[in-house]
Protein backbone atom coordinates (compact mmCIF):
# COMPACT_ATOMS: atom_id res chain seq x y z
CA UNK A 1 0.00 0.00 0.00
CA UNK A 2 1.33 3.34 -1.28
CA UNK A 3 0.78 6.51 1.30
CA UNK A 4 1.09 10.01 -0.06
CA UNK A 5 2.00 12.81 2.18
CA UNK A 6 0.77 15.49 0.29
CA UNK A 7 -0.46 19.39 1.21
CA UNK A 8 -1.94 21.99 -0.55
CA UNK A 9 0.18 24.24 -2.66
CA UNK A 10 0.03 27.96 -3.51
CA UNK A 11 -1.23 27.85 -7.39
CA UNK A 12 2.19 30.42 -8.04
CA UNK A 13 4.44 27.92 -5.58
CA UNK A 14 3.30 25.35 -8.30
CA UNK A 15 4.27 27.47 -11.27
CA UNK A 16 7.25 28.13 -10.59
CA UNK A 17 7.93 24.65 -9.70
CA UNK A 18 6.28 23.44 -13.04
CA UNK A 19 8.17 26.26 -14.97
CA UNK A 20 11.58 25.14 -13.46
CA UNK A 21 10.95 21.35 -14.08
CA UNK A 22 10.80 22.45 -18.07
CA UNK A 23 13.72 24.61 -17.88
CA UNK A 24 16.13 21.97 -16.27
CA UNK A 25 15.04 19.42 -18.67
CA UNK A 26 15.59 22.12 -21.85
CA UNK A 27 18.60 24.00 -20.49
CA UNK A 28 19.93 23.13 -17.36
CA UNK A 29 22.48 25.75 -17.94
CA UNK A 30 20.31 28.73 -18.27
CA UNK A 31 18.58 27.80 -14.84
CA UNK A 32 20.28 29.89 -11.80
CA UNK A 33 21.37 27.54 -8.77
CA UNK A 34 19.34 29.61 -6.47
CA UNK A 35 16.20 29.88 -8.05
CA UNK A 36 16.64 25.56 -8.12
CA UNK A 37 17.45 26.24 -4.02
CA UNK A 38 14.63 28.67 -3.54
CA UNK A 39 11.75 26.50 -4.95
CA UNK A 40 13.19 23.52 -2.94
CA UNK A 41 13.22 25.71 0.18
CA UNK A 42 9.49 26.81 -0.56
CA UNK A 43 7.79 23.68 -0.85
CA UNK A 44 9.80 22.19 1.90
CA UNK A 45 8.27 25.28 4.01
CA UNK A 46 4.75 24.89 2.46
CA UNK A 47 4.81 21.64 3.39
CA UNK A 48 5.59 22.29 7.32
CA UNK A 49 3.22 25.16 6.96
CA UNK A 50 0.37 22.76 6.12
CA UNK A 51 1.16 20.05 7.82
CA UNK A 52 2.21 21.16 11.12
CA UNK A 53 2.20 24.84 11.60
CA UNK A 54 -1.76 25.12 10.28
CA UNK A 55 -3.09 22.47 12.81
CA UNK A 56 -1.70 24.11 15.59
CA UNK A 57 -4.64 26.48 15.74
CA UNK A 58 -7.39 23.73 15.94
CA UNK A 59 -4.85 22.51 18.52
CA UNK A 60 -5.41 25.33 20.48
CA UNK A 61 -1.91 26.26 21.46
CA UNK A 62 -0.98 29.12 23.07
CA UNK A 63 0.28 32.43 21.11
CA UNK A 64 4.02 31.74 22.70
CA UNK A 65 3.91 27.89 21.96
CA UNK A 66 3.02 28.89 18.28
CA UNK A 67 6.08 31.33 18.60
CA UNK A 68 8.49 29.44 19.87
CA UNK A 69 7.52 26.65 17.15
CA UNK A 70 7.53 29.37 14.47
CA UNK A 71 10.84 31.14 15.15
CA UNK A 72 12.54 27.21 15.62
CA UNK A 73 11.12 26.64 12.23
CA UNK A 74 12.41 29.12 10.96
CA UNK A 75 16.02 28.62 11.65
CA UNK A 76 15.63 25.05 10.49
CA UNK A 77 14.86 26.38 7.26
CA UNK A 78 17.87 28.73 6.97
CA UNK A 79 20.04 25.45 7.77
CA UNK A 80 18.11 23.59 5.23
CA UNK A 81 18.95 26.16 2.25
CA UNK A 82 22.91 25.52 3.37
CA UNK A 83 22.32 22.12 3.12
CA UNK A 84 20.28 22.35 -0.54
CA UNK A 85 22.67 25.11 -1.68
CA UNK A 86 25.55 22.66 -0.97
CA UNK A 87 24.20 19.45 -2.54
CA UNK A 88 22.34 22.16 -5.27
CA UNK A 89 26.08 23.74 -5.98
CA UNK A 90 27.89 20.18 -6.66
CA UNK A 91 25.07 18.94 -9.40
CA UNK A 92 25.94 18.20 -12.75
CA UNK A 93 23.71 19.20 -16.03
CA UNK A 94 22.84 15.17 -15.99
CA UNK A 95 21.94 15.56 -11.75
CA UNK A 96 19.43 18.22 -13.18
CA UNK A 97 17.69 16.06 -15.49
CA UNK A 98 17.38 13.36 -12.48
CA UNK A 99 16.23 16.34 -9.83
CA UNK A 100 13.74 17.31 -12.65
CA UNK A 101 11.75 13.86 -13.06
CA UNK A 102 11.82 13.35 -9.30
CA UNK A 103 10.32 16.78 -9.00
CA UNK A 104 7.61 15.98 -11.53
CA UNK A 105 6.61 12.73 -10.10
CA UNK A 106 6.91 13.85 -6.37
CA UNK A 107 4.67 16.70 -7.12
CA UNK A 108 2.67 16.32 -10.05
CA UNK A 109 2.15 12.23 -10.67
CA UNK A 110 0.07 11.56 -7.31
CA UNK A 111 -2.38 9.84 -9.17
Amino acid sequence: MAVYIAAEADPKLAERLWGLIERLREDPKSVPRKEVVDVIVDLTKASFDYHFVSPLDDLGVGFTTKTTIQVSLASMMKILRGVVQKVVGSMSEQGYGKLADYLERAYFELE
